[in-house]
């Protein structure tokens, strides 16, 4: 929900003012929604899931109890949300930021799984979404600590998961892999990878973090399929999803399905702010 209500306040920055103030109307009517309803977890943090109502929903798909109930890095658009709402003058949550960070920073990170049906305490994703969502709520609350761990522990933390060779003749070199428990590349999350250290790029003029970015974007490059430039996917490089599923039933490679709009929007947006920052 509150990546949603972010999406719509970025799609508002660039519409017309009508559907600028229907967009800004309903990621209001979002935050205040998760932030009336939503019950905290334990610790205090967001839950990784919640009731239609809000209270928690302590289970997991599979119907045992979620060991990720108050770690999971979900929470982290929440707190993107309240930022960007209180950023444009459309509401003030920086109490509430400033009290989810804390939780956040307290515990060394919440990193774990994003992706709902695994069950990680760090998963690749999660680095670079807190790296750009503490980033920007260290500057709407001006504070240089709140910087120093998204640099330090949450794009730092993204070393973890770097492919360095290709591996059983795939090409996984320059990508990242997802986490320990479910280790195939996949490319929406490194695309979200590339965007964290394009940013970091942004905010410092460090042009080491410009080529961290490229290089994922480069090593995403070599697996479109087809005349029409397909994305995989996902990079299977040691048959964790099975060559059942990938192209030609290679015993490793690029999976053969995905949901193809999603996977290359994803890619889209950090390869035109690399070709944005190149520009300059």
């Amino acid at each position: 929900m509150a990546k949603i209500a972010c999406q719509l306040l970025q799609f508002g920055d660039i519409l017309d003012e009508q559907r600028q103030e229907r967009m800004h109307q309903i990621a209001r009517q979002n935050a205040a929604w998760i932030h009336d309803h939503v019950r905290p977890a334990p610790n205090g943090w967001i839950p990784r899931r919640s009731r239609p109502d809000g209270a928690i929903y302590a289970k997991s798909p599979d119907g045992g109890d979620d060991p990720l109930l108050e770690q999971s890095g979900d929470g982290l658009y929440v707190v993107w949300l309240y930022t960007e709402l209180t950023r444009r003058g459309l509401a003030d949550y920086r109490q509430e930021i400033r009290r989810l960070v804390d939780i956040f920073m307290a515990a060394g990170g919440l990193f774990g799984s994003m992706n709902h049906d695994t069950y990680d305490e760090h998963e690749n994703v999660c680095y670079s979404v807190a790296f750009r969502v503490l980033s920007r709520a260290a500057t709407l609350l001006e504070d240089d600590s709140i910087r120093r761990f998204a640099y330090d522990v949450c794009l730092r933390g993204l070393d973890a998961f770097k492919m360095t060779e290709d591996r059983n003749g795939v090409a996984t070199r320059g990508l990242l892999f997802m986490e320990k428990s479910w280790d195939t590349c996949y490319l929406w999350e490194n695309a979200e990878a590339a965007l964290a250290y394009l940013e970091a790029h942004r905010q410092t003029g460090d042009r080491q973090y410009l080529s961290d970015g490229l290089t994922i974007l480069r090593a995403a490059a070599r697996h479109h399929h087809g005349p029409y430039g397909f994305l995989t996917e996902g990079v299977d490089w040691n048959n964790h999803v099975g060559r059942q599923h990938h192209f030609d039933q290679a015993e490793f490679g690029d999976i053969q399905y995905t949901e193809p709009l999603l996977n290359n929007l994803h890619i889209v947006e950090p390869t035109l702010l690399a070709i944005e920052l190149e520009a300059n």
